[in-house]
């Protein structure tokens, strides 16, 4: 069965929907929320063992096979209160191990990756069936499989259930056995004094009885479901042995419904959290952020609000930088509307590690598991923008391109691409969809199963046709970013284009020596400030293969229907000239004399740059462009002005 589940969340005085499958059962509720995402995968193996009294010996550690295909559902272990969820508390198709404990500590039992069975475990004192309440029991970690834990002692005998949820069909497939040796740190109640650990591998914690504190509770990135607060929370001073991104996890690794958050520092948070997520892979959570070699963090493992502390285990690894022109998997998990309907925009964040020029951008509308989501042919415009902060903070974008069309291949995964002529970026910018919908259809595709970044952003105009591409915060769902209301991933979203050749030189800034301090603003990569109030842009495009011939100068924000001319230098060079800061030195070349537009903007298009400078493989030259400013508008009175400069290295 299939079905779609209509959700809302208050946000900041506006609604937002999200669409969800399911397959055997309804959505726990969370605060204002339904919401779950299942999955399975996995691998089948055989074995019986239906009786309690009779149930199959193991021990250790490892991997064990389970068949619960031709099981009875028993009368032991179908009352426990640990075992209640979506309305249940009975373990169906249920087949029986008495398992030994090799060590003592923390035991671990887990279907995640072994089956595609929707499972249900649990675990007893004592071999044979149980006699006192259960230790521990799970229904859904991961998707539709389950893990749990519970303290275990060396040679002693604990009893497995492993069932179905009820009205599931049983089936084949394998469990893991772990132990987590006692003494081992396992997350301290108190920031002041939080557990040592270091590295990447699995580490355990236990929340089972620990208190909510006051730190890390109103932290903006941990808002989901109605909530910041991170309950029965411990704490780790984890240190890095590597920088890059680090990834930190419970997924398939508790029972606990995990929220967890990352700060600066190895004591109590004295600033915002780095990263938090409630739910990534289904009640467990899932953070990522940029670490520094030797640097130490503190992590917060809590619960979500009203949730049971328990034990388990988080996973840290880190890896390169995520870049590139996706971040997603090309799979929806989810699909996010206006409640209400509208405008809806959902944008995700790059930066010039993946292009500096932008010739394309693909957008996927709704989701193919959650069909219908929008309907084909609703109006939708493709945006880029420019991040002036470049702080991947999606709340003041400045809009540089924008495209108007009409929503296609909706409900089918189907990345759709759209041309621009190329839009030359710098820094940090986004890229995304506004699409107009109506009440009870998503059209924004989210995967939740990429790492977010916290680069994906949404926002909304309730009013349909008033939503406004130029200033986000104009309208009445205010930008705001997707995991920062529970939807961490990545849209499918994507942007094409090339990281274009050179380095940019000569800006500007403070304390750049413009004539009359007329300074350009700090991050802008802009020359001087000229009469339209900001500093002449340029940029590039093409290769810087001599072979090629095609290296292309682009300028923008310079003085509209005046002459301008590209000049080549020799030598690096930092003197004010005219109103500007002229970049480069004897010998020099000019390349050739263009007509700003009405904009001011140009190109060099038509110009052979490697001709017409004489550059050889080898050669690094200096470029830049001069234009008149004059009419009295002037701003220092030279009547001209130059962009910001540019090195190529040419091959």
């Amino acid at each position: 069965m299939k079905f779609t589940l209509t959700a809302a969340a208050v946000l900041m005085g506006s609604v937002l929907a999200t669409a969800d499958a399911q397959t055997t059962k309804p959505a726990p509720v969370k605060g204002t929320q339904d919401f779950v995402s299942q999955s399975t995968n996995g691998t089948a193996v055989r074995l019986n063992a239906d009786d309690c009294a009779a149930p199959a010996a193991i021990a250790g550690t490892g991997t064990f096979a389970f068949d619960n295909s031709l099981a009875t559902t028993g009368t032991q272990g179908q009352n426990e209160p640990l075992c209640y969820a979506f309305g249940s508390s009975a373990v169906d198709f249920d087949v029986w191990f008495d398992w030994t404990a090799s060590a003592t500590g923390s035991a671990g039992m887990t279907t995640v990756g072994g089956t595609t069975v929707d499972t249900k475990i649990a675990a007893y004192a004592g071999a044979g069936c149980p006699t006192g309440a259960a230790l521990a029991c799970n229904d859904d970690s991961t998707g539709l499989q389950s893990t749990i834990s519970f303290s275990c002692t060396s040679g002693s005998v604990y009893s497995l259930q492993v069932g179905t949820f009820p009205g599931a069909s049983g089936g084949t497939g394998t469990f893991d056995m772990s132990i987590i040796p006692a003494g081992t740190p396992t997350g301290a109640d108190d920031c002041l004094i939080p557990d040592a650990i270091a590295g990447q591998g699995v580490f355990p914690f236990n929340n089972a009885s620990a208190t909510t504190g006051t730190q890390g509770q109103n932290e903006t990135l941990c808002y989901a479901f109605g909530s910041s607060a991170v309950n029965n929370d411990v704490w780790f001073a984890w240190t890095a042995d590597a920088s890059g991104v680090a990834v930190i996890d419970t997924c398939g690794l508790t029972g606990v419904d995990t929220k967890i958050a990352a700060y600066d520092g190895s004591t109590c948070p004295t600033a915002g959290a780095l990263a938090c997520n409630d739910d990534t892979c289904g009640l467990q959570s899932s953070i990522n952020f940029m670490v520094t070699s030797g640097t130490t963090y503190t992590l917060q493992v809590g619960t979500f609000p009203g949730a049971s502390g328990g034990t388990g285990t988080f996973n840290v690894s880190i890896g390169a930088p995520l870049g590139g022109c996706s971040y997603d998997s090309g799979v929806t998990d989810n699909a996010i509307g206006l409640t209400a309907g509208g405008g809806m925009a959902y944008y995700q964040a790059f930066d010039a590690s993946c292009a500096t020029s932008v010739q394309s951008v693909e957008v996927a509308y709704g989701s193919l598991m959650w069909a219908p989501s929008v309907a084909n042919g609703s109006p939708a415009t493709i945006c880029i923008w420019d991040d002036p902060n470049d702080d991947y903070n999606g709340d003041d974008c400045v809009l540089l391109a924008s495209l108007s069309t009409t929503v296609v291949n909706a409900d089918t995964d189907i990345l759709n691409a759209y041309a621009f002529p190329t839009v030359g970026v710098s820094g940090v910018y986004f890229v995304g969809a506004v699409v107009e919908h109506l009440p009870g259809e998503f059209p924004a595709a989210i995967d939740q199963q990429s790492p977010s970044q916290a680069r994906a952003w949404l926002c909304g105009n309730t009013t349909p046709g008033a939503f406004d591409i130029n200033t986000l915060t104009n309208n009445d769902v205010p930008p705001q970013s997707a995991e920062s209301v529970g939807f961490g991933g990545s849209w499918l979203v994507r942007t094409g284009g090339a990281v274009a050749p050179g380095v940019p030189t000569c800006l500007g800034e403070s304390p750049a020596p413009c004539q009359c301090g007329n300074n350009s603003a700090m991050g802008s990569g802009e020359g001087c400030v000229n009469s339209t109030g900001v500093g002449g842009l340029m940029w590039t495009a093409g290769t810087d293969i001599v072979a090629n011939h095609d290296l292309v100068l682009h300028v923008s924000q310079s003085r509209p229907n005046k002459f301008g001319m590209f000049v080549q230098g020799v030598n690096f060079i930092t003197v004010p000239f005219k109103d500007g800061i002229l970049c480069m030195g004897n010998p020099t070349e000019r390349l050739g004399q263009v007509l700003l537009d009405m904009t001011g903007s140009a190109t060099s298009m038509g110009i052979d740059i490697a001709t017409e400078g004489n550059v050889s493989a080898g050669d690094t030259r200096y470029y830049q462009f001069w234009f008149r400013d004059g009419n009295g508008l002037s701003v220092c009175g030279e009547n001209s002005n130059l962009t910001n400069g540019y090195t190529i290295m040419w091959q």
